[in-house]
C-alpha cells in the first residue's frame, strides 16, 4: 500500500521531535472508497477517513 510506504519512509528517517511521545516524527493515513451519494461533500468523505484511521 502507498500510504505503508510513505509512512515507513518517514519513520526510518528519524527526524527528531522532542514534544512527541515517540521521539520522532510519525505519520498516519485514512483512506476511503465509497460509492457517491446524494448529499455527500468534502466534510463527509474527510469523516468517514477520519473514521477509518
Amino acid at each position: 500500500m502507498i500510504a505503508e510506504k510513505i509512512r515507513a519512509a518517514i519513520s526510518a528517517c528519524q527526524i527528531e521531535h522532542p514534544g512527541s511521545e515517540y521521539g520522532c516524527v510519525t505519520a498516519s493515513f485514512g483512506a476511503v472508497s465509497r460509492e457517491p451519494k446524494v448529499g455527500d461533500d468534502l466534510t463527509t468523505v474527510i469523516k468517514a477517513a477520519d473514521e477509518a484511521l
